[in-house]
C-alpha cells in the first residue's frame, strides 16, 4: 500500500522538524496513543488503539528514524503488531521551504500480515489517511500555535 501526502505549517522548515522529533509532541499526536516511551536514539516503542475496518484492537511495536538530513528529510520506519496481524511501513518525510513556511512531503510503503492484510487496500489505505491527517492536523496545531 502506498502511502502518500503533503501537509504545509505557517512555520519554518527547522521549527516543524524540531517539533516532530519531540517525543512529547509525538506521543500526543498519534491518533490513540496509549504508551510512548525512547528507547534508543531515534527509536520509540508504541502502543496505540487502532481501528480498519470492522478491526479494532491494540498495537504494540517500534517508531525508527533514521537517515536524517537536518533540516531536510529523514525516514521513518514502523512496525507493529496486535491481535488482527501486523504492520510494517517505511516513509521518507521530505521538507520543504516554501517561503519561510514548510511543506512535508511523505511518499512510502505499508506492509500487512494476517487479517489486516485480507482487508486489503480497499479498506487499509482510506482508514491510514486518516490516520496520518489527524496526527499532522495535531502537529500543525502544536507548531503553529500562537
Amino acid at each position: 500500500m502506498k502511502i502518500e501526502g503533503r501537509y504545509s505549517f505557517f512555520s519554518g522548515p527547522e521549527l516543524v522538524w524540531a517539533r516532530l522529533l519531540e517525543t512529547e509532541v509525538l506521543a500526543g499526536c498519534i491518533p490513540g496513543c496509549r504508551e510512548f516511551q525512547a528507547v534508543a536514539e531515534d527509536v520509540f516503542q508504541v502502543e496505540i488503539n487502532a481501528g480498519f475496518g470492522a478491526i479494532i484492537g491494540t498495537f504494540s511495536g517500534t517508531i525508527k528514524v533514521i537517515e536524517r538530513d537536518a533540516p531536510r528529510s529523514f525516514r521513518m520506519v514502523v512496525e507493529g503488531k496486535g491481535p488482527a496481524g501486523g504492520l510494517t511501513g517505511d516513509v521518507l518525510l521530505t521538507f520543504h521551504d516554501v517561503g519561510g513556511a514548510t511543506e512535508i512531503e511523505l511518499s512510502g510503503d505499508a506492509q500487512a500480515t494476517g487479517i489486516l492484510a485480507r482487508l486489503g487496500q480497499r479498506l487499509m489505505a482510506p482508514a491510514s489517511k486518516v490516520m496520518i491527517d489527524k496526527f499532522f492536523d495535531c502537529l500543525r496545531e502544536e507548531v503553529d500555535a500562537p
